[in-house]
C-alpha cells in the first residue's frame, strides 16, 4: 500500500467522493420520466427514490467514505430537489 511506503496512517486520509445532478423520481414517475424532466443535456449521476439514494450514500459509507458532496440539476431555479433531500433523504441517513 502507497501509506505503508510514504509512512502514513490510511485512517487519517478523509476520503470523499460525490454525486453530481442528482434526480428524484417523484412519485408514480419512471426514472425516465424525471430525467426527461429536468432537460439535463450533461446527463445523470443519481436517478431513483429517496430512499435508494439512502442506501447508495450507506454504502458509500459503509465503503469508507467519510462524506459525500452532493449537487442538484438546475438548483439555481428550482430549490425543490434540495428541500427534498433534507426532508426525505439527510434524515434517513442519519439514523
Amino acid at each position: 500500500r502507497h501509506c505503508d511506503e510514504v509512512g502514513r496512517d490510511y485512517d487519517s486520509i478523509i476520503k470523499s467522493t460525490s454525486i453530481e445532478d442528482i434526480v428524484l423520481v417523484q412519485q408514480g414517475e419512471t426514472p425516465e420520466a424525471a430525467v426527461e424532466r429536468v432537460h439535463s443535456a450533461t446527463g445523470v449521476g443519481f436517478v431513483g427514490t429517496p430512499e435508494a439514494l439512502v442506501e447508495r450514500l450507506r454504502a458509500l459509507a459503509e465503503r469508507g467514505i467519510d462524506y459525500v458532496i452532493v449537487s442538484f440539476h438546475r438548483l439555481a431555479y428550482d430549490l425543490e430537489p434540495l428541500h427534498r433531500f433534507a426532508d426525505e433523504v439527510a434524515p434517513l441517513v442519519n439514523s
